[in-house]
């Protein structure tokens, strides 16, 4: 594959996306673009779309006019090089898996699920799980973990299929402020290699790491994607807020 340069190449790109239910409008003449350099935060009230609009992205929900296209082509035909950490992560805690055994899974994008791992897997398993932080917990069993070692554990997998995008759903629902502070610097330092996509209704944290932020309520209500003011965000939220 040729090497994409990292300043100013495009990586996904939407173009008038309209998504619709039953006759009923989700989504709304969407127009985005998401670069190389790019750290997104989507916001927007819940029920705006932001959910509909990740599953767009990743290539789940085909739209029902316009057209998605990541990295030339069709997401779902690209889907192995997309990391995804999702917003909940249901498991069996006591289920017998290690920290790493979970990780390995991210190689399974890579091969489909009869793939056998050889010694390069391990090896880039291993370096997601130091990338994370949590090499030395690798053979724990993951149901001794608390909320935010769960979600670098879940990083950790998004990394290991050596994603040339990741995204994000809802990072901080399960997590306290102590480890939302760890999260944030670890997803700065992914960042200077890996663009990133976060969807949340958390405008606080959002606001405080990210490099652009798109304000949606069934389409986007702020053009430039290189911050909102507060009109924009109280007409989003049909509410007042603070800034």
């Amino acid at each position: 594959m040729k090497k994409l340069n990292r300043v100013n190449s495009e990586i996904l790109r939407l173009k008038n996306i309209c998504v619709q239910y039953n006759n009923a409008t989700v989504l709304e003449n969407i127009n985005l673009s998401v670069y190389k350099t790019d750290f997104l935060g989507v916001i927007g009230p819940n029920g705006g779309g932001k959910t509909t609009l990740l599953k767009v992205m990743l290539g789940l929900i085909r739209p029902t006019t316009g057209k998605v296209e990541f990295l030339g082509n069709n997401p779902d035909k690209k889907q192995k090089h997309m990391g995804y950490v999702p917003q909940n992560f249901y498991f069996d805690r006591t289920f017998p898996i290690s920290v790493r055994d979970v990780v390995l899974m991210g190689r399974l994008a890579r091969g489909g699920l009869l793939k056998k791992f050889n010694d390069n897997d391990k090896k880039i398993v291993d370096n997601a799980l130091e990338k994370v932080g949590i090499y030395t917990i690798k053979d724990r069993q993951i149901g001794q973990l608390s909320g935010g070692q769960i979600q670098r554990v879940l990083i950790a997998r998004a990394l290991a299929t050596e994603p040339q995008i990741l995204f994000f759903d809802e990072p901080t629902s399960n997590i306290d402020r102590r480890n939302l502070k760890l999260i944030c610097s670890l997803l700065k330092i992914i960042n200077k290699n890996i663009p990133i996509v976060i969807v949340s209704h958390d405008i606080e944290y959002i606001s405080t790491f990210v490099n652009k932020i798109a304000c949606l309520n069934k389409r986007l209500l702020n053009k430039n994607l290189c911050g909102v003011n507060k009109k924009t965000i109280e007409f989003a939220y049909n509410c007042s807020v603070n800034l």
